[in-house]
This record gives C-alpha cells, sequence and structure tokens, in this order.
C-alpha cells in the first residue's frame, strides 16, 4: 500500500493502461485466453481453493412467475465486510438496506453465496431471508448456467463481487454498492457515484441496460485471472491459481517457483 494506492487492489486500477502497453498481437491472445476462461465459469465450471476444477451438479430450480428476477451477491460477513471504502459501513448493513429497498418491489429476489461460505456467513443469510421474505435463499452450489436457464435473471447487484465481470458478457446489467471495486476503471460496470446514485440504480433495476465492449470485458479477466498482476512481488507473475497451490502449506513444495515466492515475501516484508 502508498499513498497512490491506498486501499487494498487499489493496483487494478492500472489495468487498463498496462494492458494497453501490450502488443496488439498479445493483446488478441490474452483475450482468447480470457474468454475460454470466462466461457468455462459461466457454464458450470468453478475454481476451488486448491485450483482443481469441479463441475457442480445442476439443480433444477423452478422460475416463478414472469417477476422481475434479481439476483444478489453478498459477501463474506467474516472477511474484511467493510473494505474498498463502499457505500455503506460493511456487507451487512448494505445487505439490510437492500432489504428495506426490495418492499417497493414486487419483484422476486434471489441469494446465492459463494459455495465455500463459513457456516456463519450461511447463518447470517438464513436470518436474513427469514426477515425479509421475499428474498430466496438459493443453494451455495447451484450453478450460474441454472441460474440463468432456469430463474431467467434480469439483473444482478453485489458490492465488489466477481459476478459483476461475468454476468455483463451476458448482457445482463451488473450494480454495485462500491465505486471502488476491482473493476471500476471498465465501463462494462454499472458504477453508482455516491449511496444515493446506488439506491436510484436499485429502483430502476427492471430498466437498466447492459451495454459493453466485450473486448473490454475479456482485457479485465485476463488482467486480473491470468496475468493477476501484484505489484508487491517483483517476479514472473504466476497464474492466480498457481499462487494459491503455492500458499497452500500442505501443498508447498521445494520447487524453484516456490524459493522465489519466498524470496520475495522476505525482499517485501
Amino acid at each position: 500500500l502508498s499513498c497512490d494506492f491506498p486501499r487494498p487492489r487499489e493496483h487494478q486500477r492500472e489495468f487498463p493502461k498496462i494492458f494497453s502497453d501490450f502488443s496488439l498481437d498479445r493483446q488478441a491472445v490474452a483475450r482468447s485466453q480470457a474468454k475460454e476462461l470466462l466461457e468455462a465459469r459461466l457454464s458450470g465450471l468453478r475454481f476451488n481453493a486448491d485450483g482443481a476444477d469441479q463441475r457442480v451438479t445442476n439443480r433444477e430450480e423452478s422460475a416463478i412467475g414472469s417477476k422481475v428476477k434479481i439476483l444478489v451477491a453478498p459477501h463474506e460477513f467474516s472477511d474484511s465486510p467493510h473494505n474498498f471504502m463502499n457505500f455503506y459501513p460493511d456487507h451487512y448493513q448494505w445487505l439490510r438496506r437492500l432489504g428495506h429497498l426490495a418492499k417497493a418491489k414486487n419483484w422476486d429476489w434471489y441469494i446465492k453465496a459463494h459455495p465455500q461460505s463459513s457456516s456463519l456467513t450461511l447463518q447470517v443469510l438464513e436470518d436474513f431471508v427469514t426477515d425479509f421474505p421475499s428474498f430466496t435463499l438459493l443453494p451455495p452450489e447451484t450453478t450460474h448456467q441454472t441460474l440463468l436457464r432456469q430463474q431467467q435473471i434480469t439483473a444482478a447487484v453485489t458490492v465488489t463481487g466477481t459476478i459483476g465481470s461475468e454476468y455483463p458478457y451476458l448482457g445482463i446489467p451488473v450494480v454495485h454498492a462500491s465505486a471502488n471495486h476491482p473493476h471500476s476503471e471498465y465501463r462494462f460496470a454499472l458504477t453508482p457515484s455516491s449511496r444515493e446514485d446506488y439506491e436510484d440504480h436499485i429502483s430502476r433495476l427492471d430498466s437498466l441496460e447492459s451495454k459493453i465492449d466485450s473486448e473490454e470485458l475479456l482485457e479485465y479477466w485476463y488482467m486480473n485471472t491470468i496475468y493477476n498482476r501484484d505489484f508487491f512481488f517483483p517476479w514472473p507473475f504466476l497464474p492466480q491459481r498457481t499462487l494459491i497451490l503455492l500458499l497452500r502449506h500442505r501443498r508447498f513444495k521445494r520447487s524453484a517457483e516456490s524459493k522465489a515466492l519466498i524470496s520475495s515475501f522476505t525482499k517485501f516484508i
């Protein structure tokens, strides 16, 4: 962190500039790689914590009526629930406020927690849907493929979730309750300027349009998922899942890459 990058992941604001410095050939290859990965993600593949791909079994969820259908992508309530200087003090207060805003709309609201959400987060969400019955809590392992086919999602809402760089690829608008989310520098993200502007967006979820440049979105996906630039570590950057493998203590091996990682940590400290 520094004066130029005062918040976590602030370096992601540099992604457009870094990508623009690539040769045209490299940009084309990068977008092709990102397209393959993103489409795999949306087809039902997810990348678990130890780097392995798993295909999650789809659950058939029946669409209810013909209402507007909004997907809410919440965050962990025990893992930095206040980061990024968002429009609300923390993710819990954001969700409660969304519950009250939803009362003004006769829409179907769905909440899908991350497949690896903690038991605390799942309990908070269960309590939330008890207080706000217009929300339906979906099984965490429900895939995007199932949601899009069965629920026919109209729009999505999150604070800083990765869904903001996934659903726009399919033409589904995603509204962020933050002006500092990881892809705020890109136009495919609906980034309100304030809490009031955000709540105005929420009132218009049934009429928002997602006008995106797919090449721009693939650029972000490459930079965030494959290039994974991190200013802390001045060494050849590894793909994110490889880095996670190295960081998992029980899988750590004394390879050249592992030694380079240790060296980078040591220099940084």
